[in-house]
């Protein structure tokens, strides 16, 4: 370029960085309100089978949830009156392992349909708000989030929406992030805790006898998105540096993922990754249980 532009970054909202780009000028008719009123398809999640895809669609009223047959068929309409929910603070549809049911939530509340078809159906009549429905490996259990005790706490319920049974009812903290194991005798999950608002732990659940455990927790450290190798035996998580701001997100942060073995032990780190949650709200663990695919912005 014979004039360079001198670029100056700065961080916008949760950390994203934002560059001036005084050389390039909107098309004429271009707007912030042309803009904001596109369709956009977002958090999409693919069936087990692997022959659909259920994604949520804002239009100009709505954010409702599609389900997309990948044969090359129409979408077909899930739901017709989901109000429109920023994208950074909406769940993503979940299937049952089996493949027959998708769940998500409406008004504050968790329904569900069938995959064959169906309107949705409101299951969680027994509290006044419910959120992050998780399926138990049998496809008919789901996990919950309900706030109770001043706190956010896990309950299981299954698809017909029967009175729950409660998982945690400590006040210790915020339960979040339910992940069963696949032989469906445990969950983890991450464990907010009030005293230290800077650390996430991670915390083992038996669900037979209810006795929990701490797999990982270190002071003004947080420990996320637990999730579990197909075998069982092991569960990776992302973990924040203390140096990061409790309420940031850190672009371009250098961030570490971790495994442990899920009986407990020392975990060890496998990857640095540069970014936040949004880099990995996954990890995805291969089938064999032998890889795990995640994405990383670019180092600085």
């Amino acid at each position: 370029m014979d004039n360079p532009i001198k670029l100056t970054e700065k961080y916008e909202r949760n950390g994203w960085p934002s560059v001036k780009r005084p050389d390039l000028k909107l098309p004429e008719g271009w707007n912030l309100s042309l803009l904001t009123s596109l369709e956009r398809i977002r958090t999409h999640a693919l069936s087990p089978d692997g022959e659909a895809v259920a994604y949520i669609k804002d239009g100009e009223s709505y954010s409702d949830v599609f389900l997309l047959p990948l044969n090359g068929s129409w979408p077909a309409r899930i739901s017709t009156d989901r109000p429109l929910a920023p994208f950074w603070d909406d769940e993503t549809p979940v299937w049952s392992p089996d493949g027959q049911w998708i769940a998500f939530c409406i008004k504050g509340h968790v329904h569900l349909v069938p995959r064959a078809g169906g309107l949705p159906k409101k299951i969680t009549d027994f509290t006044s708000s419910a959120s992050s429905p998780r399926f138990m490996p049998d496809s008919r259990g789901l996990i919950i989030t309900v706030e109770r005790n001043e706190a956010d706490q896990l309950l299981l319920t299954d698809i017909e929406g029967c009175w729950p049974r409660a998982l945690t009812t400590d006040t210790l903290g915020d339960h979040w992030e339910a992940r069963p194991s696949p032989d469906g005798k445990h969950i983890v999950y991450s464990l907010r805790r009030f005293d230290d608002l800077h650390r996430l732990d991670i915390v083992l659940l038996e669900l037979e006898t209810g006795r929990s455990v701490t797999l990982y927790g270190k002071s003004s450290t947080r420990a996320f998105s637990p999730k579990w190798s197909p075998d069982g035996k092991w569960i990776a998580f992302i973990s924040f540096p203390p140096d990061i701001e409790k309420n940031s997100h850190p672009s371009y942060k250098r961030v570490m993922l971790r495994l442990m073995p899920a009986e407990g032990g020392m975990p060890k780190v496998i990857a640095y990754l540069y970014g936040g949650q949004g880099t990995i709200n996954v990890p995805s663990w291969s089938p064999d249980s032998q890889q795990i695919a995640f994405v990383s912005n670019s180092g600085k």
